[in-house]
């Protein structure tokens, strides 16, 4: 089930936008860089490398977490740039068929264990 879920996701030109956590959930943002072949893909007029889409990779009913330097930290939208301010550039995200989900970015090496993850584009 997790495997897919990376699936034509260029990990490597991605980035980190922030995260959120609760009691229920785990939330990452991320700006990623998704292959032709990925569903969420989209066409841009723009002469971009690629589709660059915004989304929200969930970790519900996490069990453990490490590795988060602070609770919460919400994307910042730059109406200068006009997009969202990278956190950290995305190096490798794991997911194993136990529900462990290992991201790692620049200075953070964050650790998940829950029992669902999703990935939802907006």
């Amino acid at each position: 089930m997790f495997d897919k879920l990376l699936e034509d996701i260029e990990l490597l030109d991605s980035h980190l936008l922030g995260w959120e956590t609760s009691a229920s959930e785990v939330i990452f943002y991320f700006e990623f860089l998704l292959a032709k072949n990925h569903p969420a893909y989209v066409e841009s007029g723009k002469s971009e490398v690629g589709c660059f889409r915004v989304g929200r990779m969930v970790a519900s009913e996490p069990q453990t977490i490490s590795g988060l330097p602070q609770e919460q930290l919400p994307p910042k939208w730059s109406a200068e740039l006009p997009e969202y301010v990278d956190v950290a550039e995305l190096e490798d995200i794991t997911i194993d068929p136990d529900g462990g989900l290992l991201i790692v970015a620049e200075t953070y090496r964050v650790h998940v264990r829950a029992k669902r993850i999703d990935i939802y584009f907006d």
